[in-house]
């Protein structure tokens, strides 16, 4: 994943960040290692992430080992700490994404993200049934503590988005998103866009573009 931060460099996380991380220096055309501390996702790739456009920190969302094991935890870095936090559901009777690879992610403000899609493992295993593709849509929001994840009503008029991973999911205004492209694991590659309007903490509208 790449991210810009606030100080204008890029930071760059691969499943074989353990103890750093990479940063790009986009004016001097470098990379350099960062250490870091906590927990990490290591050993992890197609991770959702996003950087907070308002202060130091850096989200991570799910993601998928070499042996297609995933994970719905939440990892969170502050770029001035170094330190990462790992947040994982909070009983099993708290509402939270089920474990999945490739979302997509974008904040909406001052510790507000945006979660969309992915895919887990299909019942039965990744050998016998693949992939389960999502089309869900879900608020993060980061606390002095642990983080509150919500889910959030779609409705549209115009078909709601098919079910994808691997999209893209961009802010344009404060009630504005836009969805594109992704993959389906039945009907590949998804070439529609959506704009997703959001209504509320808890409600997005779908159109067409």
């Amino acid at each position: 994943t790449a991210n810009k931060l606030n100080t204008g460099d890029i930071l760059l996380h691969t499943y074989k960040c353990d103890d750093s991380v990479l940063l790009y220096d986009p004016i001097k055309t470098k990379i350099r290692k960062q250490k870091v501390r906590g927990k990490a996702p290591v050993g992890l790739s197609m991770i959702a992430s996003a950087s907070d456009m308002y202060n130091e920190n850096v989200v991570f969302f799910g993601g998928s080992d070499k042996n297609q094991q995933m994970t719905n935890s939440i990892f969170v870095l502050n770029t001035q700490s170094w330190e990462w936090q790992e947040f994982g559901q909070l009983g099993k009777g708290s509402k939270w994404p089920e474990p999945r690879s490739s979302s997509c992610l974008t904040c909406i403000g001052s510790g507000k993200f945006i979660l969309f899609g992915g895919a887990g493992v299909a019942p039965g295993g990744y050998k016998a049934g693949g992939l389960t593709p999502y089309n869900d849509l879900w608020t993060i929001q980061l606390t002095n503590g642990h983080p509150l994840i919500k889910p959030m009503e779609v409705s549209s008029f115009y078909g709601m988005p098919v079910a994808r991973l691997a999209s893209w999911l961009t802010f344009v205004t404060d009630e504005q998103l836009i969805l594109e492209q992704g993959w389906n694991p039945t009907a590949g590659m998804v070439g529609d866009s959506k704009v997703l309007r959001l209504q509320h903490t808890d409600r997005a509208v779908v159109y067409d573009i």
